[in-house]
């Protein structure tokens, strides 16, 4: 197993030692294997996510501090589409063309860039702009967070969700709600 839980700085792997097969939805082909974290593992993300939070690595940091970070990730996104397309695609089942290269890595990609010009505009003025159909309004959250991800969208949901509130300088922690999407959480 080559992937390990990301906990304060850490790889590591999970409290109970437990490992999930990660398996393609599409073709029923296990393609990896991940760490299976527990509630230990959340406790500890939880417990890591607050006191970054505490200390002021991020949450101090200006809004250009945090929108340069979310736009380079934009970019290291956007120059590795085509390998973060395909673990998306054996993750969930969805054609790789059209479907994870085509659509979700271009909107995955647009919504980073979105909210790292939103970490710098904190009024909120451009909410609602930065796709047809989709609203994203500014709010004043706690610190953290925990958030479970979906089968159908783990990329496109974990990056609309997870980065707006990044952009404001809070922290989340990030839990797959399905066994198969585990891989995509795992590998980001």
């Amino acid at each position: 197993m080559k992937y390990k839980l990301w906990i304060n700085g850490k790889a590591c792997d999970a409290v109970n030692g437990e490992i999930l097969a990660v398996e393609n939805p599409a073709t029923g082909e296990i393609i990896d294997s991940v760490p299976d974290a527990g509630k230990e593992d959340v406790d500890l993300a939880v417990a890591a996510a607050k006191s970054a939070f505490d200390d002021g690595r991020w949450s101090k940091k200006t809004p250009a501090e945090r929108s340069a970070v979310l736009s380079k990730m934009a970019d290291i996104i956007e120059a590795r589409s085509d390998e973060i397309a395909r673990i998306e695609s054996e993750d969930t089942g969805k054609p790789f063309d059209f479907v994870s290269l085509g659509g979700d890595i271009p909107f995955a990609v647009d919504n980073l860039r979105f909210f790292a010009a939103a970490a710098r505009d904190i009024k909120g003025s451009a909410s609602g702009e930065y796709a047809q159909g989709y609203t994203s309004i500014l709010r004043n959250e706690p610190w953290c967070y925990g958030w479970y991800c979906s089968l159908e969208l783990p990329i496109v949901n974990g990056d609309m969700e997870n980065w707006s509130s990044v952009s404001c300088g809070l922290y989340f922690d990030y839990k797959a709600c399905s066994d198969y999407t585990s891989y995509y959480a795992i590998t980001r």
